[in-house]
């Protein structure tokens, strides 16, 4: 019996571990019923067939973080750590990993904000991109394979503020200026920021 009460078979449930329970998230109709669990000690799930840590996979990583970003709620850093092993190990595959992520909403940053890698740095850089983009030194530390598969730089760039720059400004073509300001306030500071940088490097 799973958690929600239906009858399951034991190979179509995980059995739940702290580090299963921080892959996969809480969804009860992963694991068996609390009482099952309780009842039967590790080797004996084992024996019956119930999922274990090393039948974790990509697809259920994903679906967990999917369900994540809908309700808003955090996602643990083991879940990259998990995916970085996988990189390093060679049980994931990098092709895969990024056709599944590209464009998505997934990684959880230093500021407690989701992000595409695409708008994510190692570096904290308010002056520059406020909250328009996510900051995850963590990640660039810890996961050094995993961040340079996607791109995730460690230090700003002038051709990262030259982008930010071309973003801001269809933003506003789009928008009007007043309407991004009041979305982001210090966008005129972030602005003068970049191009003090730009022109001081050269770059128009």
């Amino acid at each position: 019996v799973d958690d929600n009460g239906k009858m399951r078979l034991p190979e179509e449930l995980f059995e739940r571990t702290l580090q299963v329970n921080a892959l996969l998230g809480d969804s009860p109709d992963l694991y068996a019923d609390s009482q099952v669990r309780t009842s039967l000690s590790s080797k004996l799930k084992d024996e019956l067939g119930f999922k274990q840590l090393k039948e974790v996979k990509l697809d259920d990583v994903l679906g967990r973080i999917k369900s994540t970003v809908k309700t808003g709620a955090n996602i643990p850093f083991e879940v990259y750590k998990w995916m970085e092993q996988g990189l390093n190990n060679g049980w994931l595959i990098a092709d895969d990993l990024t056709r599944k992520l590209k464009g998505k909403n997934w990684v959880y940053t230093d500021d407690d904000t989701i992000f595409p890698a695409t708008k994510v740095l190692g570096k904290r850089a308010i002056d520059y991109f406020g909250t328009r983009r996510g900051y995850w030194q963590k990640g660039v530390k810890e996961c050094p394979e995993l961040c340079a598969l996607f791109g995730i730089p460690s230090e700003v760039t002038d051709e990262m503020v030259r982008k930010f720059l071309r973003e801001v400004s269809a933003d506003i073509a789009k928008n009007t200026d007043r309407k991004v300001i009041e979305a982001e306030p210090s966008i005129p500071r972030m602005l003068l920021t970049c191009a003090a940088r730009l022109g001081k490097n050269g770059m128009t």
